[in-house]
């Protein structure tokens, strides 16, 4: 690498999602702190130099190893809608669905690592459902924490909705407790097999 010299350039308007293994880890944990329209200046140590520099991923320039500064700029951000958020239960329920894939498919790679990112989907399916089940229906709806800010009036699951919602929480449960389960965490496992 010559001084000064850019050697990987990414600036498509491509969307880049966070949490996906796509880019280097030290890249995903500066990007979580940036705000929209900002820049940064990374130094990358060795230790963390190793994957791809691009949301291209394994197709685009990796690094196996190695240290760099890089310079970020965020362009835009765009967050997934909240619990209670979604206009419909049938938006809720197919973002839940989305979540469960994408889920299965980090769960399928058997990796420390991707147990812990199917656990987060699994998680955010569970709680956009949770946020559409009626109060005191048979698989409870929103847990409140004692200091937990309340959930954003969002739609509320008919009683001709409720079953299909009931059917993806507890697949997305069941899911759940199996990622907790290969991280050897057996009372959360538990927890989600008797919610």
């Amino acid at each position: 690498f010559k001084t000064a010299e850019s050697v990987a350039s990414w600036t498509s308007d491509s969307e880049f999602v966070l949490d996906e293994a796509s880019v280097l880890v030290a890249f995903e944990l500066a990007l979580k702190d940036m705000e929209e329209g900002s820049r940064a200046c990374l130094r990358v140590a060795e230790e963390w130099g190793c994957g791809p520099l691009t949301p291209n991923g394994l197709s685009g320039p990796c690094l196996q190893g190695a240290a760099i500064w890089a310079e970020l700029t965020l362009h835009q951000v765009r967050n997934e809608l909240a619990p209670g958020e979604h206009s419909t239960v049938d938006d809720a329920i197919e973002f839940a669905l989305a979540k469960k894939e994408q889920g299965n498919r980090a769960l399928a790679n058997k990796t420390g690592a991707d147990d812990s990112r199917a656990l987060r989907r699994y998680e955010a399916g569970i709680h956009v459902l949770e946020a559409v089940l009626p109060q005191g229906s048979a698989v409870g709806g929103p847990k409140a924490a004692p200091k937990q800010l309340p959930l954003p009036a969002g739609p509320l699951a008919s009683e001709a909705e409720l079953p299909r919602v009931e059917e993806v929480l507890a697949a997305l449960r069941l899911n759940a407790a199996q990622g907790e389960l290969r991280r050897q965490r057996w009372k959360s496992a538990v927890s989600l097999c008797d919610a």
